[in-house]
């Protein structure tokens, strides 16, 4: 999902926002690989997203990045 990947971080926080909203699992995934968002504010908005989203494949990453 390159929209994630915007240089602006409002851009992505309005992108994480609406896949809260939209809750559907394809959004797992593309969240997953943007834990390594430069910016320490979206890397919380897509953990909680995650938190939210309630998909297992989400644990693993969210561990070893808070690690």
């Amino acid at each position: 999902m390159e929209i994630l990947e915007d240089r602006s971080s409002t851009v992505r926080i309005a992108v994480i926002k609406t896949l809260t909203l939209i809750g559907s699992e394809d959004a797992v995934e593309p969240l997953i690989k943007q834990l390594a968002d430069k910016d320490p504010a979206i890397r919380a908005r897509i953990i909680e997203t995650l938190g939210n989203l309630q998909d297992r494949r989400a644990t693993g990453p969210i561990i070893k990045k808070s690690g």
